[in-house]
């Protein structure tokens, strides 16, 4: 749990150890990481939704990582679509996205007030959940 923790706090803007626990372990929830040595190259979790399922978050250090990540969720005999939130700042999550022949459903922008976040936007693929945050 620390490691994805760790990995996490490079792409959101606080702290949320504990949330993650909650989220990792939800009921029905499949989650994945990638190791690179003692560190992580990616990881998401995919959780059922009203229809099919949806993955996020998805952060990874690479196109390559995420798009693995998103073929092992797709072997997991997730019964209907599955749905993605890929963020409009970060190209390669767009590019994953198409490489995967995924449809848009609708489009969202995350705005702030005052300066955005430090936090690495090329490793999100995919945000954690619109509902929440």
């Amino acid at each position: 749990m620390a490691t994805i923790v760790q990995y996490d706090a490079a792409c959101f803007p606080c702290e949320r150890e504990r949330y993650l626990e909650l989220w990792i372990n939800q009921a029905d929830a499949i989650t994945l990481a990638i190791p690179n040595g003692s560190q992580l190259a990616g990881y998401g979790v995919m959780r059922p939704c009203v229809t099919g399922w949806k993955i996020g978050p998805l952060f990874a250090d690479s196109e390559a990582i995420a798009k693995s990540l998103v073929q092992e969720f797709r072997k997991q005999e997730a019964a209907g679509p599955i749905y993605l939130d890929a963020p409009n700042n970060n190209p390669a999550a767009i590019g994953l996205c198409g490489a995967l022949g995924m449809d848009e459903v609708f489009g969202c922008e995350r705005m702030y007030f005052g300066p955005a976040p430090k936090i690495d936007h090329l490793r999100i693929f995919g945000t954690t959940t619109l509902e929440v945050g």
